[in-house]
């Protein structure tokens, strides 16, 4: 009777061992999503001097994609009066400049949509 208890014993510890380290992988993807987030907006807002920044960490759903090597998926909105007068992909350089060193990194891909402030509140009233 003990050597059938000892058995199970053995096999709940190891589940629990299993459950707590897969618990604490997903913890620590979440942290480091939320830490990546959290420096691309401050990266954005102090070098293009933006008016709005919106960041969504989109990585959740590119999980196991072929050739994601671990870094983060980011929907980016940045809203910045240095965008006016420049093309939408001078625009979008600007971003990538201000986030060169994440970009080599922690991103592994970037949807950006960038407007002027005048671009941003006409979006606005078409909505």
């Amino acid at each position: 009777m003990l050597s059938i208890l000892t058995v199970k014993s053995t096999r709940v510890a190891s589940r629990a061992r299993k459950l707590y380290t897969e618990n604490a992988v997903v913890f620590h993807q979440i942290m480091t999503a939320a830490i990546a987030s959290a420096d691309l907006e401050r990266r954005l807002k102090e070098e293009l001097h933006t008016t709005y920044v919106y960041v969504e960490d989109e990585s959740h759903l590119h999980a196991g994609h072929a050739g994601n090597t671990g870094g983060s998926h980011f929907r980016v909105i940045v809203v910045s009066p240095d965008f006016a007068g420049k093309v939408m992909l001078k625009q979008h350089r600007m971003v990538y400049d201000a986030l060169a060193d994440q970009m080599k990194s922690s991103i592994h891909a970037l949807a950006l949509k960038t407007y002027t402030p005048e671009q941003w509140e006409a979006e606005a009233y078409q909505s």
